[in-house]
């Protein structure tokens, strides 16, 4: 199947699809209402770690973003905060899904973390994601929640320094203007009704 690049994808995530991604969210942590000027997004975005050998690496998280709902948050674990942070890991090919190892760092980057790949890899990520209650798949056009992943504890360290490149380093984030010609969405629904439940599960803590 003919599919989209890693640019594209990522293009159409952070400047199409975080609406729907929210509203998708937002009944799996138990909170009506609407999102529209709630949220910040961010494309690559550094962070660094230490090897085995102890060399310092950089790190590149495709898109975070941060949503703030308004109001307590009733998802397991989350302590009725009204603010959090979700990380993307843009995936374009079976390939890049089966080799990549670099998303367990980017776990510890955020509240929540997702595979973000179209319809047509949907399968592939869950494959990937099996087995890891902490790793969520997401349907990059329609922004529907596959997989929903529970609440994870954040690592200081790492979340000062994507704190630290979003505050100082980062320049203003463009928007590709290239037109970028999206799947019908009801196609998607169909191709995707033997993933999604019809009513949002909340799984367990750990």
């Amino acid at each position: 199947m003919a599919g989209y690049n890693h640019k594209d994808l990522q293009s159409i995530l952070i400047s199409q699809t975080m609406p729907k991604f929210f509203k998708s969210l937002l009944p799996h942590l138990g909170v009506n209402g609407n999102v529209n000027g709630l949220y910040k997004s961010f494309q690559e975005v550094s962070i660094e770690r230490l090897s085995a050998g102890g060399r310092k690496e950089n790190r590149r998280i495709d898109v975070v973003s941060f949503l703030s709902v308004g109001q307590p948050v009733t998802y397991p674990k989350f302590y009725e905060r009204q603010n959090l942070s979700v990380c993307f890991e843009v995936k374009a090919s079976r390939g890049s899904i089966e080799s990549d190892n670099k998303y367990c760092l980017y776990k510890k980057c955020s509240d929540l973390f997702f595979f973000a790949v179209p319809y047509y890899l949907v399968r592939d990520a869950l494959n990937r994601a099996s087995g890891q209650d902490d790793v969520g798949v997401v349907e990059i056009f329609t922004g529907r929640i596959v997989k929903m992943p529970r609440f994870q504890a954040v690592v200081p360290i790492y979340y000062y320094q994507l704190m630290q490149q979003i505050i100082y380093c980062m320049p203003r984030t463009k928007i590709s203007e290239k037109q970028i010609v999206l799947p019908n969405e009801d196609m998607i629904r169909e191709y995707l009704k033997d993933y999604l439940n019809p009513t949002p599960s909340l799984p367990s803590g750990p």
